[in-house]
Formats: structure tokens, sequence, C-alpha cells
């Protein structure tokens, strides 16, 4: 993919075509950091696309990524790769940060551990102030049980990984690809930090090879199995009709998962996820120790007097043990587990104007079938309707008065491997309120609980025998614009349901995945279990690597034998 073809200057100057010299000439003639370098950036004159800088990314150095897999020139224009310094986690009722420690950071940890429960007990107010004290770039993800700290639900179903609840990662310099322009540019005060990716395996510079390809990023993957009969699932769409039927809910999402073995690299096995299902909301999120030894992600001190400061005002290590609920060291597992997912569906889009706008997903077909006959089929809008209803009013509790509306009422949106009924609704934030309160509002999604939300997600619990993880969460960025860049100091986010994706445990040498479907009075449990399915065929085919029979697309997908049965107790996923 090209870079547009332009020698000529760019916003920040010349464009250089060795990113080394490009960068040394530029920093040195702005200085550490020019305004001019955000958001547009330094330009670096790649001629790739992000899913070749995947390849060409050095394999000791930890990535995180949001990729626009297909473009859209609305929803999925850009893609951002980055090398995180530090990481905020949220988990199991505690709060860890791994890495270099901004002092602006450190007061607001410190200040969260006095308060009652300390920051996991308000973990959507910890990140919007973390990232308000510390503007640069945070990349991660809200797992589903982040849910319990806005509303009661009882626990009954068994937490068997080890994800964090919260996990979003600092990433002060990073690449951005604007797939419009086809332009990559290095933002950050210090971009060259970033890796150089001109040099890679098989490519001019790199020795042996000469020109062509990086090397191929290798993995194998067992069958999936369910972790429950088709017959066990289809009885808890019965279960959940039941309490539709008693007037309980009017709609609930059920979801299985599946296991498999995995070994080799996430890295390849996620371009293997972009390339049969490409999305609009793709992500890639390794954890900061995925290096082996992260810079500054275990120099744990002993108290807050003895944190050494670096010349930007920074302590380098996790916050000191002596307060409450800080734990020094790396995050539990971490350097473990890798989050692919490629989400067709937008949570929520946060302006700095206050802004917002949701898409909630309900229906679904495979590609290959007629788009009419999702178009027509009356379940499938009641199901979207609820959810638009719903997502209206919990926008309503946040939204400046009469600014919450439809703006794109249900249409039918065709992917590379199904068709989804899909609606877009708006809203403008009142004032005083604020990204924690907008999450506070909403999370977890409507779409992938069901309506009333909260009696949803007690039956979610009662049906569903492990709890979700990251899997329907949310997945994004949120960004802080310094004093300057925008005034009043603001925040911008964007958060992707976290569906079709896949959750890899090296440690373990297992990846996971769970599939569902919305739940309706005239749903039928055959059909609803087919479903689930339907959406695990990308997910099935991207594991097979290319050359795999049955590999090149859900097209040809067919259910394995295995599948048909559930996994043994003793081969559950622990994640990391």
């Amino acid at each position: 993919m090209g870079s547009g073809g332009e020698s000529g200057r760019g916003v920040c100057g010349p464009v250089y075509p060795s990113f080394r010299e490009g960068l040394l000439k530029v920093v040195a003639a702005v200085g550490a950091y020019d305004a001019r370098m955000g958001p547009t950036g330094l330009p670096i004159d790649y001629p790739f696309d992000p899913l070749e800088a995947v390849r060409r990314w050095p394999a000791e150095r930890p990535l995180v990524m949001l990729h626009s897999g297909r473009f859209d020139p609305r929803w999925a224009r850009t893609s951002v790769l980055a090398e995180p310094t530090a990481a905020l986690a949220v988990q199991r009722g505690r709060t860890r940060w791994v890495g270099e420690l901004p002092a602006a950071v450190a007061a607001v940890l410190n200040d969260f551990e006095r308060r009652p429960g300390g920051g996991a007990a308000q973990p959507f107010a910890l990140l919007e102030a973390v990232v308000r004290a510390d503007p640069t770039l945070y990349l991660g993800q809200l797992g589903y049980d982040l849910g319990r700290t806005v509303e009661t639900v009882a626990a009954t179903a068994l937490d068997d990984h080890g994800w964090p609840d919260l996990l979003f990662q600092r990433c002060e310099n990073y690449l951005r690809y604007d797939h419009a322009a086809r332009r990559w540019a290095a933002v950050g005060p210090a971009p060259d930090a970033i890796p150089d990716l001109s040099t890679a395996p098989g490519t001019p510079g790199s020795g042996e090879g000469g020109r062509g390809q990086p090397e191929p990023l290798p993995f194998t993957a067992g069958a999936p199995r369910p972790q429950r009969t088709r017959d066990q699932h289809q009885q808890a769409v019965a279960q959940a009709l039941g309490y539709i039927a008693a007037g309980d809910v009017f709609q609930v999402n059920l979801a299985q998962r599946f296991a498999a073995e995995f070994a080799g690299s996430p890295r390849g096995l996620y371009a293997r996820l972009a390339e049969v299902s490409p999305a609009w909301y793709g992500a890639y999120l390794e954890t900061l120790a995925d290096a082996g030894t992260a810079r500054g992600s275990a120099d744990a001190v002993d108290s807050a007097e003895t944190m050494t400061r670096s010349k930007s005002g920074s302590t380098r290590g996790a916050i000191p043990g002596a307060i409450p609920g800080a734990i020094p060291g790396v995050i539990p597992g971490a350097g473990a587990g890798v989050v692919c997912s490629t989400s067709p569906e937008l949570f929520l889009e946060l302006d700095t104007n206050g802004g917002v706008t949701t898409r909630p997903i309900k229906g679904t077909r495979p590609a290959a079938a007629d788009p009419a006959e999702l178009r027509d089929a009356e379940k499938d809008a009641a199901e979207l309707n609820m959810i638009i209803d719903l997502l209206r009013n919990d926008l309503g509790r946040v939204c400046r008065y009469g600014s919450v509306r439809v703006a794109e009422p249900r249409t039918i949106e065709t992917h590379p491997t199904v068709h989804h009924g899909v609606a877009t609704v708006t809203g403008r934030l009142r004032p005083g309120r604020s990204l924690r309160h907008l999450l506070e509002a909403t999370f977890p999604g409507g779409s992938i609980t069901g309506a009333p939300k909260v009696r949803a997600m007690e039956i979610i619990e009662a049906l569903e025998p492990v709890r979700r993880g990251p899997y329907c969460g949310a997945i994004g960025y949120v960004l802080g614009h310094p004093p300057g860049d925008v005034q009043p100091p603001a925040l911008s986010a964007k958060f992707s349901i976290a569906i079709r994706t896949l959750l890899v445990d090296r440690a373990a040498g297992r990846v996971t995945f769970s599939v569902g479907g919305g739940i309706v009075a005239d749903s039928d449990p055959a059909a609803e279990y087919q479903e689930t399915l339907d959406k695990a065929a990308a997910l099935i085919a991207a594991l097979q690597p290319p050359g795999v029979a049955g590999a090149s697309g859900p097209s040809v997908f067919s259910l394995p034998t295995s599948l048909s049965e559930p996994s043994s107790p003793s081969e559950s996923l622990s994640a990391p």
C-alpha cells in the first residue's frame, strides 16, 4: 500500500525516505515536542499498511494497535500502533500500575487509594482522572464485569480467568496511519523511541533475503471445543424464554465459550483474523511485559519518599506497596495475555465537545444469505428497537435534554462474513458530565446484555456458567488533550463492543472466544444456537492458518465434530 506518492513538504516539514534520518532532522529543528506533531505528526514514508507493520514490529517489544481493518471515511479511517511504556490495571478489587509512573499520575492514584474501596471501586472515574492528569494516549480494554461497579449483580458464575477488569496502557509515542491518504505519521514528544520499521527480515538492509515481505508469523491451533453441548445451550435459551414469559425481561443476550489449543505467534493470529474478517474496529493488545523485561515494569519501590524522579518529573516503578490496594510489580500473567478483536460494533464515541455516538447491532445472517431476509425479519427488527430504546434511556441520564435522537434508524450493513442490523443514536453531554459519567450510565453496552439491563445481567449471571472477562466489554482509546490543544482541557474517546474477539493465553497454550445472541419472546432455541455458529465462523476460520482445508473463510466453514462435545472441566481456560 503506497503512502500517497508525495515527496514534498508535509505539515511538519519534509517527508524523508528514512525513518531515522527524517526524525533526527525534524526533531532537531523543532525541539523535543512541538504542537504540530499532534494530531498530524511527523510524516514517514512507509510503503506498507498496518498489517505489514505488525509483521515488522520487533518481537522483543510489546505492541498495541487499534486497526481500521476495513476503510470507512466516517467510522474507520485511522489505525494506531504503539509500544506501551506503562499500564493502569484494575483487577479483583485492586488497582495496579506497571511501568514508568508520571508524578501527576502518582498523585491521582494516591488520592483514589485513600477513598473508600480505592480506585477499583470507581474504575471509570479513575481512568478519566489518570488521563486528565497525564494528557496522552491510552489504549486498552474494559472487561464486561466492570458493570458490577455500577450495578449490583449477584456473583454466581465461575470467575475462572485472570484478565484484568480494566487495562489501559500508556502510549506517549505512536504511529498513526491514515487509510484515506495512505500515509504514516509518528506522533508524540519522542518519536525516535518508536521502533524503526523500515527494515525487517527479508527486506533491504536486513542482511540476507533481499527484497520481499517480512518473515511470516506462524501459529498452530487445535479445533475449538464448546464449553457446553448444543442441548445445554438450547436449554439455557429455553430458560431465558421462561424469564421473558414471566415478565422479568424483554430481551437477554446469551453467549457460549469455545476453547482451543494454541502455539506460536499471536501477531500472526491477528493478521490472519484481520484477513479473514476485516472489521472497522480491529484491535490487537499485548500486555506491557510481553517483551520479557518491560522498561520499569518491575521496579518496585519501598515508599513514596524513596521514589527516584526522572528529568520529566516522573517516577519509575510501581505504586509503593505502602499504599493500600496498590501492588508493586507486573500484572499477574503479564506477557501471556493477548486480545485479538475484529469487532463491527461501535459502543461509544465521545468528541471534545461532548458529542456522543453509539451504534448498536442486533440481527445477524451469514454473508451468503440474501440481506433482504434480515431486512424483513420482524424478530430482529424488534430486538434492535428494544436496544435503541434502552440506549436512548442510558444516554438521557447524562446528555442534554432534547439532544438524544436516533440519527439513523435500522439499516442493514454487509460485512465480509455476515449481514447485521444496525442503528445510530447520538446525544450531547450536559454541563458537569464527562467520560466517567457516560461510562457509568451506559456500561456494559445494552446490545450485549438485554432489556431491562440490570435484570438481563442477573439472568446472564445465572445462565452462563463462567464470567465473560474482556468479551462483551469494550476496547478502545482515551486521549487527553493538553492545555492549548483544546480549551478547556478535554478528553476524546472511542470504544468498540468486544465481540468477535480471540483471547490468547500463551502461558497456558490456549485461545478462547465467545459468541452469543439476543433472546426475545419468539426466539427458537435451535435457531439461536445456529446464530452463535454463524458468528463463530470467522473466528474458527482464523484459527486455521492459510493453506489448511477450510481456511479460506467462513463461506466454506463446516462445524468440526469436536464442536459437538464440550471440553472437560480440566480443560477450562485459565487466562492471564
